[in-house]
């Protein structure tokens, strides 16, 4: 009988694929005209026999296995992340440019405190209202890496362009609603925080910011066992969105705790122009991939646990030792 809860999101062509004993996926291997395989480039032999103990048998082992093994694609998925990520980072750096010469003016004695306020509150509106499509383009290149990461963690074979391709059909609309959601409601935010005339009233101005700090956590919250179940299995909004609230609120300490993944990029609050592109790009293509990888794996090893072990056993601890 069908499971109620969700269907596996998966292609026959990565099926028929990764049940092919044999076949080669770091190299890419040609045949020659003598029926022999004919390597591109000469392949590093191990000093040992391969053994099954050497698997992974956790999802932290398999983790450190892919960025092992896998380091050169994991800088790929973040060159591509880069990419998608451009405008925003763009945005971002002028947006910097524009507050820093506020603060200099200021200091300067050029503006007075109250227009410097308003003008600052102007600048970071503009920011973060435009960081709405521009998420919403990252989450494009943020669908189509996940169905790739999920690949890696399942030991199954990567096509870079197809399994892209499929991410952003699959789950290409669920990232983008959230991820506007995400902009939407961090615009609230940042506009109550900057307020200058709420500070004035200092309980509704506390009150106005803690509801709105609440609801950015519980939309991230969300989005993250959104996007873990969009990469596993095809879901109604509706069943999306309950699992989801079920899961933010049963694992919410841990999923909170697992955020901190995420502290190197409070190197963003570096003053103007202190290496900033150079940070950005290291975050970006280096830290990035590794921190989604993260979060995938523990999105997985509570799918395992809640939903595949009982409802799915075919990828139940798939890429690990044993599979059970």
């Amino acid at each position: 009988m069908k499971s109620p809860l969700s269907t596996i999101n998966e292609s026959p062509f990565n099926d028929y694929f990764s049940c092919i004993d044999g076949l080669v996926f770091y190299g890419y291997n040609e045949y020659s005209h003598e029926g022999g395989v004919k390597m591109l480039y000469k392949k590093k032999v191990a000093s040992q026999d391969f053994t099954s103990a050497q698997l992974p048998k956790n999802r932290i082992e398999s983790i450190l296995d892919i960025c092992k093994s896998r380091f050169m694609t994991l800088l790929g998925l973040g060159l591509i992340l880069g990419i998608f990520g451009l405008p925003m980072l763009v945005h971002l750096l002028l947006s910097n440019i524009t507050v820093y010469e506020i603060n200099l003016a200021y200091s300067l004695n050029q503006v007075t405190q109250a227009e410097a306020s308003t003008q600052l509150f102007n600048a970071f509106t503009f920011r973060h209202a435009m960081n709405i499509p521009l998420l919403m383009l990252l989450g494009i290149g943020l669908s189509g890496v996940t169905r790739i990461l999920r690949q890696l963690l399942w030991q199954e074979p990567i096509f870079i362009f197809h399994d892209f391709k499929l991410g952003v059909q699959s789950t290409g609309k669920y990232t983008l609603l959230m991820m506007g959601l995400f902009g939407i409601i961090n615009l609230l935010f940042q506009m109550i925080l900057r307020q200058p005339s709420l500070e004035q009233d200092t309980l509704f101005y506390i009150s106005a910011l803690m509801i709105a700090l609440t609801a950015l956590v519980f939309i991230l919250l969300l989005g993250y066992y959104s996007w873990v179940q969009n990469s596993l299995y095809q879901l109604t909004f509706k069943a999306l969105f309950k699992n989801s609230l079920m899961f933010a609120m049963r694992y919410f300490f841990k999923t909170i705790a697992l955020f901190m993944v995420f502290l190197p990029w409070l190197l963003l609050l570096l003053p103007y122009p202190f290496g900033f592109m150079l940070v950005i790009g290291l975050l970006t293509i280096v830290i990035l991939p590794v921190e989604l990888l993260i979060l995938l794996a523990f999105g997985l090893d509570i799918m395992d646990q809640t939903i595949n072990q009982y409802h799915h056993p075919s990828i139940y601890r798939k890429g690990l030792w044993p599979h059970e």
